[in-house]
């Protein structure tokens, strides 16, 4: 069986979805402080993977709605940090990562007009955020 990738990114966003609605069955209703920015982290990445599917057929759009999506991501996982310490405790990094929620999709939205600079710096942007978290 091949799956594309699209297919792929439309099942991930099926399962996020799914998690950010079960998590107040799973954890009760009374939810904490890092487990509400967890399910807002899941929202808020599932919008930016939605923005990024649906970026290739937004024509003219293309560009906002491909920052959006970039903006999305990094947030999410900018949320995930801040769950995480909510879990963990006080921990270092988090101007740090935020300041990289901002600085990627604007990287990003600078550098439209160069595909491989733009890509590159979306990836190293969410690979350096993935190391803080």
């Amino acid at each position: 069986m091949t799956l594309d990738a699209q297919t792929l990114i439309v099942v991930m966003l099926m399962n996020m979805a799914a998690l950010a609605l079960a998590i107040p069955a799973i954890m009760g209703r009374q939810l904490s402080t890092a487990a509400r920015r967890a399910q807002a982290a899941l929202v808020v990445q599932t919008i930016g993977w939605a923005c990024l599917v649906v970026s290739r057929e937004a024509g003219w759009l293309e560009p906002a709605v491909s920052v959006l999506a970039m903006a999305g991501l990094s947030c999410g996982l900018a949320l995930t940090w801040e769950s995480v310490r909510g879990w963990l405790g006080p921990r270092r990094g988090r101007g740090t990562m935020w300041a990289l929620a901002v600085l990627m999709p604007a990287g990003y939205a600078m550098g439209w007009g160069h595909y491989q600079f733009r890509v590159g710096w979306a990836n190293a942007g969410l690979a350096l955020q993935m190391l803080v978290v």
